[in-house]
């Protein structure tokens, strides 16, 4: 009983340390964003629309010193992306101390010389801690890794089974398929209202030709056209309903 106590009772301390932590921690950040508003906002003096910009970012940006924090405890826990999230949070801090220093001096109206040097490239810490640390962090993130990787693994499967078709279709069976695919295609190719231009109706009532008779001569016309003169297919008449129906034929041409 008297070690629950003892739990309990630490349990109940590490929480409001914690707590009082996070405040301290706080008032910190917002002690130093305060002094890197100024620094930031006293280049756009004049310029009220920029200024404001520049004004909200600075305040998103610095919420990466509570950001990093909690990623490293509830995100970045492993290899090389907790690293460089900690990495990241140090430069963030470091920035921090640095737009603080100088900010105070210039207030303060003694500027330093490396002070007065880095004034121009304070922008540029705003760009890194808001840009090129996340843009980091989030192509580490080993859940992108797994997703990249099912990718790649799926496309190299789809060339194995591409390949595998491919061969398959040098068979014999595969060159049956062939062949009873390209007779189907031949019967939309020689379609008889395709050949006109016209529904049958229309091109019967106009030529004063036959159904039968209009059939025979389309066919007839359009193998001739495409009937290379070293094969022995000869157009005929008999053709069951040539218009619609799959062109049958085999190799080099030779009808089955």
């Amino acid at each position: 009983m008297d070690k629950n106590q003892d739990i309990q009772k630490f349990e109940a301390n590490r929480a409001a340390v914690r707590t009082w932590a996070w405040i301290v921690y706080g008032a910190g950040v917002a002690f130093a964003v305060a002094f890197s508003e100024a620094l930031i906002l006293d280049v756009f003096e004049g310029q009220s629309v920029i200024k404001a910009i520049a004004g909200l970012a600075v305040l998103v940006i610095a919420s990466n010193a509570l950001l990093f924090p909690h990623a490293l405890h509830k995100w970045a826990v492993t290899g090389a992306h907790k690293g460089w999230t900690i990495a990241f949070y140090a430069l963030d801090i470091a920035f921090l101390l640095v737009n603080t220093v100088v900010s105070f001096s210039n207030l303060a109206g003694k500027m330093p010389g490396w002070a007065e040097a880095y004034m121009p490239y304070a922008p540029a810490a705003m760009v890194i801690q808001g840009i090129a640390s996340w843009a980091v962090i989030f192509m580490l993130d080993p859940g992108e890794k797994s997703k990249v990787k099912l990718v790649e693994a799926w496309q190299a499967a789809q060339v194995d089974i591409i390949g595998l078709a491919v061969n398959w279709l040098r068979t014999e069976d595969g060159q049956q398929v062939l062949k009873d695919a390209a007779g189907v295609m031949a019967g939309e190719i020689f379609n008889v209202s395709r050949l006109s231009g016209k529904p049958l109706a229309a091109a019967n009532v106009q030529t004063g030709k036959s159904l039968e008779d209009m059939v025979e001569k389309l066919v007839s016309r359009a193998l001739d056209r495409v009937t290379p003169s070293h094969t022995n297919v000869t157009p005929t008449p008999q053709r069951e309903e040539a218009g619609q129906k799959a062109v049958p034929f085999g190799r080099n041409g030779q009808e089955h």
